[in-house]
């Protein structure tokens, strides 16, 4: 016991301690491992986000072609109907000069009536201007048919929040300029406009402009 004593007890701290430092990695540590959960979370939740966003476009494109398609198919069959109308009339001069070569030479009634009888007809063709509606909505008013009144009318352009502007406030949110996150809000270069019937008893929402896509026509 005396030379264990000696050995390990009269001869503590004598000897220079040697400190090793830790080789693991630091990323590895459990402190550190929270950070991980945390980007994994956040690349789970904008990859879900993304998702919903791309599903919803592709059903809102869906449904905004139908409409197109409808709409075009509208236009046409109304243009038709346009074309159809032909006003039928009779050419008065010609009339004219058969009953005076009919009171020169004194023909009998009966003959008479028979030439009147036989008098030609001319189709003529109503020149009218076929109108063409313009689809392509913006920031200022258009030329359109109103499918509820029956019209045609010039739109209202009416400025209303949009998914642009949204996009931009949350761009402003998330790079921490707060001030800045509302004024694409309130300004009309971030807007989308909204084109109405001026009809006061109609005040039908004909179409809809949006930033960077493409406009919506409502039937």
């Amino acid at each position: 016991m005396e030379r264990l004593e000696s050995k390990w007890i009269t001869s503590a701290g004598k000897k220079v301690c040697v400190y090793e430092t830790h080789k693991t990695p630091a990323r590895l540590g459990l402190r550190n491992m929270r950070d991980g959960l945390i980007l994994v979370v956040l690349g789970i939740s904008f990859g879900a986000l993304f998702s919903f966003v791309e599903v919803r476009m592709g059903r809102l494109k869906e449904a905004e072609r139908k409409r197109h398609k409808l709409a075009r198919r509208y236009a046409a069959h109304w243009r038709a109907r346009v074309k159809k109308k032909v006003a039928v009339q009779f050419s008065l001069t010609e009339m004219a000069n058969t009953q005076e070569a009919s009171c020169s030479s004194l023909e009998p009634i009966e003959q008479a009536k028979k030439t009147a009888k036989v008098l030609p007809m001319q189709r003529v063709l109503p020149t009218r201007e076929v109108f063409v509606p313009n689809l392509k909505f913006g920031r200022k008013p258009c030329r359109l048919y109103c499918s509820r009144c029956h019209n045609i009318v010039e739109t209202v352009p009416r400025p209303v929040l949009g998914l642009f502007a949204v996009l931009c406030s949350t761009f402003c949110i998330l790079s921490f300029l707060w001030p800045c996150s509302l004024m694409p809000c309130f300004l009309t270069c971030f807007a989308d406009y909204v084109h109405t019937c001026p009809i006061k008893n109609c005040g039908h929402r004909i179409g809809r402009y949006r930033r960077f896509r493409q406009p919506i026509f409502f039937v």
